[in-house]
């Protein structure tokens, strides 16, 4: 999952699901999308690697490390 930039949750039983689903929500409720065209228009199927910096510290971000175009 974390390759795409997903995460996954494991509960050990079902007392643990609601602490999962509470911290789902918060995740979904604090995303953003952000979209970009690369400037690179060669179609030579070489893996295009893609880095997020933060300009604040204590935030994360979660994103592909790339794709194929």
């Amino acid at each position: 999952a974390s390759v795409t930039g997903g995460r996954a949750h494991f509960a050990a039983s079902t007392t643990e699901l609601a602490g999962v689903y509470s911290q789902i929500e918060s995740e979904l409720r604090a995303r953003w999308r952000i979209a970009y065209q690369s400037s690179n228009i060669k179609t030579d199927g070489a893996f295009r690697a893609v880095q997020v910096k933060l300009a604040k510290s204590g935030l994360e971000a979660r994103t592909i490390s790339g794709y194929y175009p």
